[in-house]
């Protein structure tokens, strides 16, 4: 494949704050590698356009996840990583696999689905009748000591932000990823590519399912500022719902809009019951 040309000149006229920024910055001068793309931290540095009056965010490098046993947020290490049940997923702790369906306040595992708005009680899967309250006031998540998170201030997106992002982004596809390198059948996802993105970074045919190696996807599209959402289950109590297959991806994320609350990134908006369990994928503003 031929070589790509690095189109991250404009985002280097942007004095970058913090050691990550810098980070970013010294790397995008070169040819990027996966070594040097995992060193970075916290968020991706792909700018996306969230509403008209062109504000912009960075979203953070993976899903969120919690370990209640110590109480501890993190952000995944990887974009692809999601803790599935205990049929699938890729999220282990001391080589045991994690399982959202056994979510408690003293799991020792990893969770990343949440109810709507439970940034101060994750653990939280009430959905009785008398449990609907309980859910009314939205508590956000990024709020928390995230504790790959740096310094930057987290928050999920709005309902009109999600909108706008995904209905008004033509760079958006959605795409079928085959992470041949790890000992995965294939992981599909959707990806975001970014207000900087260039279609000579990679060509995308009309075809909406394309198969990628973990180098390719970190030299083409991460190192672009590439986003991938991955599909996954969402959970109702404490049963976890697979996909069903072709039209129900699964990618459904939390905004933290009370109504239009969640976003499916094949739907695009629509009223849930806040007690499923569904991903969060924070972002921060770009000042």
């Amino acid at each position: 494949m031929k070589k790509i040309t690095f189109l991250l000149l404009a985002m280097m006229a942007f004095v970058f704050a913090s050691a990550q920024d810098a980070e970013i910055n010294q790397i995008a001068e070169g040819e990027q590698t996966q070594d040097s793309i995992k060193e970075m931290r916290s968020r991706l540095y792909g700018p996306f356009t969230i509403n008209q009056q062109g504000d912009k965010v960075y979203f953070s490098q993976g899903n969120l996840q919690y370990q209640a046993s110590t109480d501890t947020w993190r952000f995944a290490e990887h974009q692809w990583d999601f803790v599935g049940d205990d049929t699938d997923g890729n999220v282990f702790e001391n080589d045991v696999k994690c399982n959202n369906a056994l979510t408690s306040n003293t799991y020792d595992g990893w969770i990343d689905v949440f109810g709507w708005g439970t940034g101060q009680n994750p653990t939280f899967t009430g959905c009785t009748y008398d449990d609907i309250d309980k859910y009314r006031e939205y508590h956000e998540w990024g709020d928390n000591k995230i504790i790959n998170g740096i310094d930057h201030n987290w928050r999920s997106l709005t309902s009109m932000e999600w909108y706008y992002l995904l209905m008004r982004n033509r760079n958006i596809k959605t795409i079928k990823v085959s992470y041949v390198n790890v000992d995965l059948q294939g992981i599909q996802g959707v990806i975001l590519l970014p207000d900087t993105w260039n279609n000579e970074n990679y060509q995308l045919s009309n075809n909406s399912n394309i198969n990628l190696s973990i180098s390719d996807w970190y030299r083409y599209f991460e190192s672009h500022g590439a986003v991938f959402m991955p599909v996954t289950h969402k959970r109702e109590c404490n049963t976890m719902q697979k996909p069903k297959g072709n039209g129900d991806w699964g990618t459904n994320y939390w905004s933290s809009s009370q109504r239009d609350d969640y976003f499916g990134l094949d739907n695009h908006g629509m009223q849930l019951q806040k007690f499923y369990g569904l991903m969060v994928r924070l972002v921060t503003d770009l000042k």
